[in-house]
């Protein structure tokens, strides 16, 4: 074999690798965002690709990011209910009943919470972008969400 064909096999050889190590770091930094962070980011893209100004937008961004901390804070607490009643679960005497019961009650309520909260949330969603926008901006979250559904319903 020529030189000149061994050279070039050689080059495209490693043009090659080198194109498959950038692929292969751009999907593992890509990865990196954890779920709560991808889905922070798709919906910050869609507000912004409402063509709403710059102030409208922050402000839909300020309010999705004060709906978000108050879900955080009651996931936590119905996290730590749930796990107060498995602990419950695992002592060796006999089961308190009631005290279980009241952690189970304290997990429900923060559901229950979690749900008005959300309500409430859309609403004012809704009021802020007003009906066009507003329709828009949840009719591209449900496009989404539906999409995300079918990629993860194939796995």
């Amino acid at each position: 074999m020529k030189l000149v064909y061994k050279r070039t096999l050689i080059f495209f050889s490693v043009a090659l690798n080198i194109g498959f190590m950038v692929m292969a770091l751009f999907h593992t930094f890509d990865r990196a965002m954890t779920r709560d962070e991808r889905r922070w980011e798709e919906l910050t893209t869609i507000v912004r690709e409402l063509n709403l100004t710059e102030a409208e937008s922050e402000r839909i961004i300020e309010i999705m990011a004060d709906f978000r901390k108050e879900v955080t804070a009651l996931d936590k607490a119905d996290k730590t209910a749930r796990m107060e009643a498995l602990d419950c679960l695992t002592w060796p005497e006999p089961l308190d009943q009631d005290h279980l019961h009241e952690c189970m009650q304290v997990s429900t309520q923060m559901f229950q919470k979690k749900q008005e909260l959300f309500e409430f949330h859309v609403l004012i969603m809704r009021r802020e972008l007003g009906n066009e926008k507003g329709a828009e901006f949840f009719s591209r979250v449900r496009e989404h969400i539906l999409a995300t559904q079918k990629k993860t319903s194939h796995r």
